[in-house]
């Protein structure tokens, strides 16, 4: 930067001053007196995210372990990945505790030093990536100890939904009492809370990150930008997330659902720009498997069995917006954008990486010709071939049509993926 630029820049942050805005019961504003800002960025400022950000980059430049982080794929499309920042978050990339420790405490002392900035130990967490662990089998006395909300009237067991607990009475219960209550709750809802509970707990046992002599708290599962991870890379974890998301979003617009007088056409568009729109967040970076095709197509025709009134079975195979089909075409668009991106990329590069042993199953390129990565990318220099090969899959197969937004793939998803394979 110039000095000039350097002095305005001074001079604004110089003369900066603020006041404290509150208001009365009656809904009358009052100012309090102006005071200077003498340190910090100025909040609403639209050059604060910019000089907050290229301070972060100056610390970690200057104060990151050199050689640090974790390298993936096979030659010649290898990349090393040592940490992701966004705004002012960063995910911090090692093999074990003891390198994240030594570099963790590292930027630690130069944030505090250079900038008066620290790093907030409640909400720093550490994360083991690494298979599912097995755990013991699951008791009667570890389930009671849930503290279940749902007991059923007749006998003393409990489940974590009233459809459970309501199945039970009606198909065991109330027919075979004896049976019911000596019946294996293997599988169950209750018996997978208690197996979840025990890998949680597993964690804390794991080597902590230490900063500045302080433990970092080892989780099981951690929301990302939006994306959930989990450490034994469970597949599954992000789509029920987004999934939970999108089912409380839908039922909060049931007054919507249920009005005679609004036209079906209005209905659909408004559950695509609210409800498929929340689902479809990060599903570029999804193992796009069949099972959890079948839970996205499950999903979208319960939804439209109550948007339609029509049958499931009907909303499935012939859906009036096929959210299945909408997801894997919005994720051949994002495949082009990757690959024409340049090759120092660090998206491209992770992507390049995941593939570069094969196509996993329902990798971002399904849907993508059965040709070298090189192939690939030269064909999708041509924007108007891929659209129209985006336009083209699966339109016999999968009837419905494709509106959706595209959102930026976070690499540390992908990451996960590839490190959760090994």
């Amino acid at each position: 930067m110039s000095i000039k630029l350097r002095r305005v820049i001074q001079a604004v942050f110089h003369a900066a001053n603020g006041q404290v805005r509150t208001n009365k019961p009656n809904g009358e504003s009052i100012l309090s007196e102006s005071f200077d800002i003498s340190r910090g960025v100025l909040q609403g400022d639209i050059f604060s995210p910019v000089a907050f950000i290229a301070g972060l980059m100056q610390i970690f430049s200057s104060y990151d372990i050199p050689g640090s982080g974790v390298t993936v794929g096979y030659p010649p499309h290898q990349v090393t990945i040592s940490s992701l920042e966004y705004a002012d978050d960063a995910a911090l990339i090692d093999k074990d505790a003891e390198s994240a420790s030594v570099r963790t405490t590292s930027i630690a002392v130069g944030s505090r030093t250079d900038a008066s900035m620290e790093i907030s130990i409640p909400k720093t967490k550490a994360m083991h990536i690494h298979p599912q662990v097995k755990v013991t089998r699951t008791e009667t006395e570890e389930i009671d100890s849930l503290n279940l909300k749902f007991a059923c009237p007749t006998c003393t067991r409990k489940f974590p939904t009233r459809r459970g607990c309501s199945i039970h009475q009606t198909r065991w219960c109330l027919q075979d009492p004896e049976y019911a209550n000596t019946r294996s709750r293997t599988g169950s809802l209750a018996d997978k809370a208690v197996q979840r509970q025990k890998r949680i707990q597993h964690e804390a046992t794991l080597e902590h990150v230490v900063v500045e002599g302080q433990q970092l708290e080892n989780v099981y599962l951690f929301d990302y930008l939006g994306c959930r991870n989990e450490c034994d890379c469970n597949d599954l974890a992000d789509v029920k997330h987004r999934m939970d998301l999108a089912q409380a979003t839908f039922s909060s617009l049931n007054h919507i659902w249920k009005d005679h007088r609004l036209r079906l056409q209005l209905k659909i568009r408004l559950y695509k720009a609210s409800v498929c729109s929340t689902l479809a967040h990060e599903s570029e970076a999804w193992d796009l498997t069949k099972c959890i095709e079948k839970r996205v197509n499950g999903f979208n025709s319960r939804c439209l069995h109550t948007i339609t009134n029509r049958s499931y079975r009907s909303t499935a195979s012939n859906p009036e917006f096929n959210l299945l089909l909408s997801i894997r075409k919005r994720r051949h668009r994002y495949a082009g954008h990757v690959l024409r991106m340049d090759t120092s990329r660090l998206v491209r590069k992770t992507l390049a990486a995941y593939v570069s042993n094969g196509r996993p199953e329902g990798s971002i390129l399904q849907d993508c010709e059965e040709v070298s990565f090189n192939e690939l990318t030269r064909r999708a220099e041509d924007r108007a071939d891929w659209r129209k090969a985006t336009s083209l899959i699966d339109s016999i197969a999968l009837m419905g049509a494709c509106c959706s937004t595209i959102h930026t793939i976070h690499t540390i998803s992908v990451l996960k993926v590839i490190v959760g394979r090994g």
